[in-house]
């Protein structure tokens, strides 16, 4: 793959055009190798192309080790993970080395947090998922809780898979039985961190992530697909539902009470 290949390489990588960890959304696996293309894709695009999110575990954008800034803390970094990776786009995170090659420690601490939330949270059993077999082609799946879950959950994560015909869904909603009895719209506008806006579920691509920012109790929820390129059927590959934030919680205590800022950091001797 080649990052910025489009018209030359033949599996081209795109950027999202920004280096904040916030891609535009929806983001799409498809473009038209011309400078107006925008830059998250077109959904009848005649390229394929993913895209991919660059930024940095410093602050302000820094590619270049910098004694003068500090690192993300794990809530930003985490942020970023979701809202890159979550819009149907590879996360690509600089790590930058003193001149010596070695890493400095501010930084791998970051990364290392990062790490433990990701495998700790998408890496978890979920609180709720739907198998393979009952996600083939199909148009509405509903997950409800696995046996001894309380059914409280704060994030939900859908896959597609993009080697049948690529990035087929146009259309989704997501609606939850709460444990009170009502139900609402999920992932259906700013309430829900990470995505929002006028088309919150309109792709999902290699990776949809929403969370929310107050846990909610569900006895099931359910994925309708509601449009698709040329009425193919949907080949979605995961929809599960996840309780994070307490892992969430115990990073950030951890990080504040260990880490201490960094105005000047020396290069250890080679």
């Amino acid at each position: 793959m080649v990052f910025g290949g489009l018209g030359f390489a033949a599996n081209p990588v795109r950027s999202t055009g920004n280096e904040n960890g916030n891609p535009l959304f929806p983001m799409w696996s498809t473009t038209d190798p011309t400078p107006s293309a925008p830059s998250n894709g077109d959904p009848n695009g005649t390229v394929w192309a993913p895209a991919e999110s660059p930024w940095t575990l410093q602050t302000g954008d820094q590619w270049f080790y910098s004694a003068l800034g500090g690192v993300h803390p794990p809530e930003q970094l985490i942020e970023m993970y979701e809202a890159s990776t979550g819009s149907n786009a590879a996360a690509l995170i600089d790590i930058a080395p003193f001149a010596n090659g070695s890493v400095p420690a501010e930084q791998l601490a970051a990364a290392t947090s990062l790490g433990e939330y990701v495998r700790g949270c998408y890496g978890s059993t979920p609180v709720a998922s739907a198998n393979s077999s009952a996600l083939s082609d199909a148009w509405s799946t509903t997950i409800r809780p696995r046996s001894g879950s309380n059914g409280t959950i704060d994030r939900i994560q859908l896959r597609e898979d993009q080697s049948k015909g690529g990035q087929r869904v146009r259309g989704f909603t997501l609606t939850a039985t709460l444990q009170n009895g009502t139900s609402t719209q999920l992932c259906a506008g700013w309430n829900d961190w990470v995505r929002g806006g006028p088309n919150p579920t309109i792709a999902i691509g290699n990776k949809y992530i929403c969370g929310f920012k107050t846990p909610i109790a569900i006895t099931q929820i359910t994925l309708s697909v509601t449009a698709t390129v040329d009425g193919q059927p949907p080949a979605v590959s995961q929809f599960a539902a996840f309780r994070c934030l307490p892992l969430l919680s115990e990073i950030e205590d951890r990080w504040s009470k260990a880490h201490v800022p960094s105005t000047a950091v020396e290069a250890p001797s080679a």
